[in-house]
């Protein structure tokens, strides 16, 4: 029975073999999340001339060497502040004004870049051509940061999207990189209230209370053994003494 049991398994081994070679099982490809070019949302804007950062940000990019974007806002409730040396330099009524607008560390950690701004107009409401790139070749900045940070100024007191008319995310092989946009919101109001999973406080009660239900659990199973310590000791007992006395009687 035996030797012809093992011809048996060979040849089903060999059949299996041969169906996994001839059919390929599909492996799932890890694809790369794509890019997402953001204006990140400010809240509780509440007082006239109050002045606040407005940030745009990059999260999963690759070789990123050059970003360009065009904005545009409700030039009736903000404006783009002025006046720091720091900020990006246009001849506006020709004079030289100073805007408040700063690039961000994403690119610029990774070698020198030129910051710049083609057109900055707060009466329209729009920045044209805002971004950067690197002032030689080599490689790009890749993962997750802040790309530039604006300061504007509340002129009323109400809301508005900055939106992302149009924008370019170009690779060190001078290759455009597809992207998602995400427009943002100045508003007056609080920001919303983050899932309460979410919180510290809650995460700490569930921790608290995890580590409780430990202790209760350890407490119960060693009173538990504490319990039936004595009941194994007198049976132990019990069992020598049956033993003395057997071989006694033996005697």
């Amino acid at each position: 029975m035996r030797r012809k049991t093992l011809p048996m398994i060979l040849l089903l081994a060999l059949a299996i073999t041969s169906i996994v070679h001839i059919h390929q099982i599909p492996m799932l490809e890890t694809k790369a999340a794509t890019p997402i070019l953001r204006i990140v949302d400010t809240y509780n804007i509440t007082q006239l001339n109050m002045t606040f950062n407005v940030n745009i940000t990059i999260t999963d990019v690759s070789n990123l060497f050059l970003w360009v974007v065009d904005l545009k806002w409700n030039a009736s409730v903000i404006e783009v502040t002025t006046g720091d040396p720091q900020g990006i330099r246009r001849v506006v009524g020709g004079k030289y004004v100073y805007f408040n607008l700063y690039e961000g560390p994403f690119l610029k950690e990774v070698h020198e870049t030129s910051f710049v701004c083609n057109k900055i107009d707060n009466t329209q409401g729009e920045l044209t051509h805002l971004g950067a790139a690197y002032t030689s070749l080599g490689s790009g900045a890749s993962g997750s940061g802040l790309l530039a940070t604006m300061n504007f100024t509340c002129l009323s007191v109400g809301e508005t999207t900055i939106e992302i008319v149009d924008s370019v995310l170009m690779s060190s092989q001078q290759q455009s990189i597809a992207h998602q946009r995400v427009n943002g919101t100045v508003t007056g109001k609080p920001p919303p209230i983050p899932p309460i999973w979410t919180q510290l406080w809650f995460q700490g009660t569930i921790v608290g209370i995890a580590v409780v239900a430990v202790v209760a659990t350890t407490f119960r199973y060693r009173k538990k053994i504490a319990q039936r310590l004595p009941k194994r000791e007198k049976e132990t007992d019990e069992l020598v003494e049956e033993e003395l006395r057997f071989q006694k009687s033996r005697i």
